[in-house]
């Protein structure tokens, strides 16, 4: 059985979103990741999580001592008490964090400040936000091509997830 040393790689990572567009994020962010970590993570995603379902997702996790990578919005309010509880922020950017567990190392999450919408894909492309038919589609189940055009076609959605992937391998004590 693999150690949980957060050296030892050999013990697969699981990617938890969020939502639709951090479901997108994960994606993207699973296929990079494979070419540093010799297997492709696994991206676990219902359409039932919300807010409170993922939080009670990485509480279960953690305790379990499973190894994870979640995507989650910061929201606003008191519901940000969760994670400036449970995780070590360092902004990497504008906004946008990467936390690792006070109780785990194994358990990592990007953390989008106060939403993904807000935080990235609006600061990429302005005419999303501007455009309500836009913004709903990226809080459906079509939330990839719309997140995964902005990930590729724009420079700053590239720069974005190289900067991301490097943050996330960084935490992970892997050497590139």
């Amino acid at each position: 059985m693999p150690s949980r040393n957060s050296n030892n790689i050999s013990s697969n990572i699981q990617l938890i979103p969020e939502c639709y567009a951090n479901r997108c994020i994960a994606e993207k962010l699973s296929e990079m990741l494979a070419k540093h970590l010799g297997y492709t993570p696994r991206v676990v995603h219902s359409y039932k999580y919300g807010r409170d379902r993922i939080i009670r997702e990485i509480m279960k996790r953690s305790q379990m001592g499973q190894r994870f990578i979640a995507l989650i919005d910061y929201e606003r309010g008191v519901s940000r008490v969760y994670i400036d509880r449970h995780f070590e922020l360092e902004e990497i950017e504008a906004n946008i964090f990467i936390g690792v567990s006070r109780r785990s190392p194994d358990a990592i999450a990007v953390v989008f400040d106060p939403d993904i919408e807000s935080a990235f894909l609006c600061m990429v492309s302005r005419e999303l936000c501007e455009s309500p038919s836009r913004l709903r589609r990226v809080k459906s189940r079509d939330a990839c091509g719309i997140v995964g055009r902005l990930l590729e076609e724009y420079r700053e959605g590239v720069r974005f997830m190289q900067r991301l992937v490097n943050g996330i391998l960084g935490r992970l004590s892997i050497q590139r």
